[in-house]
């Protein structure tokens, strides 16, 4: 998980994953796309793209300028219903380093690999799954910290959910989950900053004591829509959009 930052604040989140040697951020199209101010990929262009990557950093953001080839942007899905979507895309980031201290520093989760395991899913409301995401809710503006004039902060957030239903829209599958607030009154009333953000599977086990099996990444967070008021739903797009559409846009898309 990564929070994404342009022109210091938060424009949403992200996950770090690789198909054989090409890495980068799998996120929601509207994120990168429909950003104000925009972002620049041209070339020459002065732009970066910030990334949350620690927790507690107390270091400057890490950065990848935009304008020097470091990067590009694969649209995998552009949406034809803000409600629905269909709302992906694939900030590739080249070998560089740049790349190589992101690599040093955080994992990539690996599509390839699980895409057989992530096809053959089939996730209902008995399965767990975890979402996962930044928040611009309560974040902090402090002054003169760290040697920098201003510092923000901008917190994460990871929580248990089920599914409560399915659909399917352009040929793309997506998932409610649900978000209750009579169980906690620490919940963000907003997930503003959360798109693009991950939904997980998680198996849990017990023998001696309760844990869980390495959690598989599951879909991609874009919407979200107050229900009632205690309950809000967040919208993802499920297996088939991640393991099929996704890896499909990033073959097709030729590494320069």
């Amino acid at each position: 998980m990564v929070g994404l930052i342009h022109r210091d604040d938060l424009v949403g989140s992200g996950t770090l994953v690789r198909l054989g040697d090409r890495r980068g951020i799998l996120t929601a199209y509207h994120v990168i796309h429909d950003v104000v101010p925009k972002f620049d990929f041209s070339a020459g262009s002065q732009d970066s793209l910030g990334l949350i990557i620690e927790p507690h950093e107390r270091a400057h953001r890490f950065e990848i300028p935009l304008g020097v080839e470091v990067t590009t942007v694969i649209d995998i899905a552009k949406p034809t219903v803000e409600e629905l979507g269909p709302d992906l895309a694939f900030i590739e980031i080249k070998p560089c380093h740049h790349l190589n201290e992101l690599d040093a520093r955080k994992s990539f989760f690996n599509l390839g690999v699980n895409r057989g395991k992530g096809l053959q899913m089939d996730l209902g409301e008995k399965d767990l799954v975890v979402i996962s995401g930044f928040c611009h809710e309560g974040h902090t503006t402090e002054a003169d910290k760290d040697g920098f004039s201003l510092v923000k902060g901008f917190k994460g957030f990871t929580g248990f959910t089920s599914i409560e239903n399915r659909r399917e829209h352009a040929n793309y599958d997506l998932c409610d989950v649900g978000v209750d607030y009579s169980l906690h009154d620490d919940l963000p009333k907003s997930f503003g900053g959360y798109s693009g953000g991950g939904l997980w599977h998680v198996v849990v086990t017990e023998d001696e004591k309760v844990g869980h099996r390495s959690p598989m990444f599951a879909g991609v967070i874009f919407y979200q829509e107050q229900i009632s008021g205690t309950r809000k739903i967040l919208r993802c797009h499920l297996t088939n959009s991640v393991y099929r559409h996704a890896i499909d846009a990033i073959t097709q898309t030729k590494a320069e």
